[in-house]
């Protein structure tokens, strides 16, 4: 179980999700759920730094969407998802120079 968390960066939903689909029984997935530790705003963040400099060319409305639908399909819970896709593209942008539409006076 821990290797969907260390490999895949997957929330505790969906790893909950995926033993119940392997059939193992809610008591044995609940005290499995139990002994990982509670990091999945770490474990988010760090996804979502990985995705956010791919998402680079994106205006940040537009990538905000994809990073937090990308995290949430990984099983992290809405405030998680946000919370980390906003702080790793505000990093990400950090240091860039603004993108946007320039015009030039060709006078």
């Amino acid at each position: 179980m821990l290797s969907g968390v260390e490999r895949k960066g997957q929330g505790r939903v969906a790893l909950s999700r995926a033993l119940s689909q392997r059939g193992i029984p809610r008591d044995v997935i609940d005290a499995a759920m139990g002994d990982l530790p509670d990091d999945d705003a770490e474990r988010a963040l760090q996804f979502a730094r990985t995705k956010a400099r791919s998402l680079s060319r994106l205006d940040f409305d537009t990538a905000l969407r994809r990073l937090v639908g990308q995290l949430a399909r990984r099983g992290y819970g809405g405030a998680v998802a946000m919370n980390a896709a906003r702080m790793a593209l505000t990093e990400a942008s950090l240091g860039q120079a603004p993108s946007g539409v320039r015009f030039v006076d060709s006078d």
